[in-house]
């Protein structure tokens, strides 16, 4: 797979891809039907003219959603036994490999077992690929920050506290390099998860969500905010 830049495309599909690709939803409601529209936009006006490596971005997309909101790996197993074994063998990933990436991963957290594609030895060999990712452009970089932020859960899940640690060093890297700071609420979150399972120290892990809050804050996303008191309320009470 490659970035698939070589035709000139058209400025509304490239705004509309790269909505997509950089806008989180953090499950609201109304960003899901916003995106929905962008989706739908791209079939009627694009799909159909645009060139088979940026469908298979909009496929990874959509897929991606359909898994995680249908818990069904079958919305997105057909692309990945295309397409899955050629990626996983690459040492240096570009957006579109960090694209289906992140499709596997959230078939992976749907999977009802970890064998073959979902072992977890196949998904420690692709942590350990993306976190020595270096030298990236910049919107390979956002991407990929997106990707390792996006599947924190399955860190947390596997128990993975070395990669837990790597992300949030390699997240920090990327968003002060860039100079993009909207996903720092985010990377507050993981920092207060990995203070509170892996080292239990109660005081970071209050400073960390207070940074969560004021990030978010900052970006102006009340909707996050209070999804971030939401988690905090069960992280803090359970």
């Amino acid at each position: 797979m490659t970035d698939g830049g070589s035709l000139e495309l058209p400025r509304r599909y490239e705004e509309l891809k790269y909505l997509l690709i950089r806008t989180p939803t953090y499950g609201d409601k109304v960003r899901l039907e916003r995106k929905g529209e962008y989706f739908d936009e791209i079939s009627e006006k694009f799909y159909d003219i645009i060139p088979e490596e940026e469908r298979l971005i909009i496929d990874c997309l959509q897929a991606k959603l359909d898994v995680h909101f249908s818990d069904d790996v079958n919305f997105g197993e057909g692309i990945l036994n295309d397409y899955f074994d050629q990626v996983r063998r690459k040492k240096n990933f570009q957006i579109n490999d960090l694209i289906l990436i992140d499709l596997y991963f959230a078939c992976l957290a749907s999977a009802k077992s970890f064998v073959g594609i979902y072992s977890l030895d196949l998904y420690d060999e692709l942590m350990e690929c993306l976190l020595n990712q270096e030298n990236l452009s910049l919107e390979t970089s956002l991407i990929l920050n997106n990707v390792l932020l996006n599947n924190v859960d399955l860190v947390l899940r596997f128990h993975r506290e070395s990669f837990m640690k790597r992300i949030i060093i390699k997240s920090d890297t990327i968003m002060t390099s860039v100079h993009d700071f909207q996903r720092r609420p985010v990377l507050s979150l993981v920092e207060w998860k990995y203070y509170l399972q892996f080292k239990k120290d109660f005081l970071a892990v209050q400073k960390s969500y207070s940074n969560a809050i004021l990030f978010a804050n900052l970006i102006g996303d009340t909707y996050l905010e209070n999804k971030l008191k939401e988690e905090w309320e069960l992280d803090t009470t359970t």
